[in-house]
């Protein structure tokens, strides 16, 4: 008899059992009857999604359904089969536990909506619950996520300088993507992992610290200054390997310098090259204009409205020594 066949709930089966050597010797006759399967008649079946939707591309989504009785108790030990039809189609049966819960969890792989049909069965009846929808929606992308959050981002790069005597100097330097502003520079001949952390500390005292913090991967950025950022309470943002282009705001203030300041001029030193950033950065914040500010620079300045007057300011130039702006001669 078939092994499946004697598994059928409610049918009872005759056996007969012989014991023989060309004669009969014994019989006996044995009756098994198979417990039929509980029913899922007045039984309920409720579905319930984790999260409504809709969801980024790639964001588990957790199905859990409860199966219970007509007087409200749980039904352990049923089959299950959870179908997803749509976008993202696939299929799993599962088992309620003791308390009538089967949970099933997938993530969905491409953008559009998804149908969720739930099914319990018991023998030869089934029960089907509600059929529930999730939508996906693509995962934001590399500037989306620039642009949500440029109030709390700083980037950090390095940038190399040849000096007259064919050494090569490193400026490292810290920007907040908000205003364009360098919050920190500085030179150096031999980075490494423990004057960056150095560097890092320096550049957000106190609490003043972002939220992100992009970076590329270079070696420079070894163990210290990981952990020092790490206890800054900065998470790091790396970017792919060779792509420069996801550290955008800080290749551009690279650029900047180079083509404004550093390809004019032939730096001597280290001292050197430290007062001439530092000069291209006191004007770079209170002169250069962005077209992302509004043409304006990253130190904000007062907007003078066509036809006002201004007044006449004694202005101080750059050796501390105060002067009289020229007045327009009258009238002869």
């Amino acid at each position: 008899m078939d092994r499946a066949a004697c598994h059928r709930p409610g049918i009872t089966y005759v056996l007969q059992l012989e014991v023989s050597d060309g004669f009969l010797i014994t019989a006996s006759r044995v009756t098994v009857t198979v417990d039929p399967a509980p029913s899922l008649q007045g039984a309920n079946l409720m579905v319930s999604l984790s999260s409504p939707g809709p969801l980024q591309v790639g964001t588990p989504e957790t199905l859990t359904a409860t199966l219970t009785d007509a007087s409200a108790h749980p039904i352990g030990d049923f089959a299950v089969q959870v179908l997803v039809t749509g976008a993202n189609p696939t299929s799993s049966t599962l088992t309620t536990n003791a308390s009538g819960v089967a949970t099933f969890t997938y993530a969905g792989a491409a953008p559009g909506t998804d149908i969720l049909q739930a099914t319990a069965f018991g023998g030869t009846s089934q029960l089907a619950a509600t059929a529930l929808s999730v939508g996906w929606t693509p995962s934001q992308t590399w500037r989306t996520f620039l642009d949500n959050h440029v109030g709390s981002l700083a980037s950090i790069d390095l940038f190399t300088v040849p000096t007259a005597t064919f050494r090569v100097l490193y400026v490292f330097f810290v920007l907040a993507h908000d205003r364009r502003r360098v919050l920190h520079f500085n030179v150096t001949e031999h980075p490494s992992a423990t004057w960056t952390a150095q560097q890092i500390v320096e550049a957000f005292p106190a609490d003043t610290a972002p939220r992100f913090m992009i970076r590329d991967r270079d070696c420079i950025f070894g163990d210290q200054f990981r952990r020092r950022v790490q206890g800054l309470g900065i998470n790091e943002v790396l970017t792919a390997p060779r792509s420069p282009w996801q550290n955008p705001y800080a290749e551009r203030l690279v650029g900047s310098v180079r083509r404004e300041c550093l390809d004019h001029v032939i730096v001597l030193g280290e001292r050197h090259l430290h007062r001439i950033v530092k000069s291209y950065f006191a004007y770079y914040h209170r002169s250069r204009t962005h077209l992302s500010l509004s043409k304006d620079a990253p130190v904000p300045r007062n907007v003078c409205l066509p036809g006002s007057r201004l007044r006449r300011r004694r202005s101080r130039t750059r050796s501390g020594h105060s002067r009289k702006r020229p007045a327009t001669s009258g009238p002869s």
